[in-house]
């Protein structure tokens, strides 16, 4: 009898076995099956992403390919050729020379130190670009001259553009401005500043109005006037409201820097910065203001109209010139002759 039971249960545990190896081999098999559906979703899913990033590819390469011809066709841009080593060597003087429409030219090369320029050219730093990232060459020396009314010293037409501005003021107010600071010694305390940058070149006034502290001079009237009437001198605030991020400088109102006619005009109307205006120059290529015709170009050899009344060319500090070209005389330029004229 207790053998009859035994061998029952060894049954009983032999099918209990039997059950769960059956039940393992169904859990594997379905988990196989699971498997292999995720693989197949996965595949479908891979599948669709491959051909959306092939439907976007050539949608790109149209959408590229019809702007490129819309900007060709346009003249917006210029297509370029592969072509020899020697063929695109010389791409970039064909970009130099597609900026020049208004010849016939002549050539001024300013490697040839020992050769005086002609009468009508003369050349000056007045549109230095000086900041943080762009210094004076190590050894600068301006040529100072004294500055009217003043015992401070500038350049030359630095200190003129003062003399023409403050006889305004004082004809128009009774009362004639201060200088602050015009040249800084790069070596002084000061001169380490780079606010003060343009003052060591001899190109900067830090101008006071009587009764105001220097930095509220915009909340008189004569340092409104002054504000309105310094671009018809060559001047311009070099720190204005607004543009500190692209100067990296705080708003100076009272720093007046020389730039010459009509780049102050050019600067004020377009709200530019000095900063800016070598690439803004560039992406002009030739331009034309109230009888002057400027360029900006890379040096030594540069282009200038045969016909051109008077020339100025000054170095950008980035490594090219901006040529400016008096080829006209019109009516704002007899009147402002005049009007300078009259202050001497």
């Amino acid at each position: 009898m207790a053998n009859k039971r035994t061998s029952d249960y060894l049954k009983r545990a032999s099918q209990i076995r039997d059950d769960m190896t059956r039940a393992e081999l169904e859990r594997e098999e379905d988990i196989s099956i699971a498997l292999d559906e995720l693989r197949a979703q996965e595949q479908k899913r891979k599948k669709r992403r491959d051909t959306l990033i092939g439907v976007i590819a050539v949608l790109t390469i149209f959408l590229v390919s019809g702007v490129f011809y819309y900007a060709t066709s346009k003249g917006l841009i210029s297509p370029i050729k592969i072509g020899s080593i020697a063929e695109n060597s010389s791409l970039d003087e064909q970009d130099q020379q597609k900026k020049f429409s208004h010849g016939p030219y002549e050539e001024v090369d300013l490697s040839q130190e020992h050769k005086a320029l002609p009468q009508h050219i003369y050349k000056d730093d007045s549109l230095l670009v000086l900041n943080k990232d762009s210094f004076l060459s190590v050894g600068y020396e301006p040529r100072l001259v004294s500055v009217p009314f003043e015992n401070q010293q500038a350049s030359y037409p630095t200190a003129q553009a003062y003399k023409q501005l403050n006889i305004l003021v004082n004809q128009n107010f009774g009362k004639p401005i201060d200088l602050a600071h015009a040249y800084i010694d790069p070596l002084s305390e000061l001169g380490f500043e780079t606010q003060n940058v343009d003052n060591t070149a001899g190109l900067a006034l830090d101008v006071k109005v009587p009764g105001y502290k220097i930095e509220n001079i915009l909340n008189s009237e004569t340092g409104q006037y002054i504000a309105r009437i310094a671009p018809d001198l060559g001047l311009i605030i070099r720190y204005p409201e607004g543009k500190q991020e692209i100067t990296g400088e705080d708003a100076y109102n009272y720093k007046l820097r020389f730039v010459g006619y009509p780049h102050s005009k050019i600067l004020s109307e377009r709200n530019l910065v000095l900063d800016e205006y070598p690439q803004f120059l560039e992406s002009e290529g030739e331009l034309t203001y109230e009888g002057y015709l400027i360029s900006r170009q890379k040096g030594p050899k540069l282009k200038i109209p045969k016909d051109a009344l008077s020339v100025h060319i000054s170095s950008d500090n980035l490594g090219y010139y901006i040529v400016t070209s008096r080829i006209s005389a019109d009516e704002h330029d007899f009147e402002t002759a005049k009007l300078l004229s009259e202050l001497d």
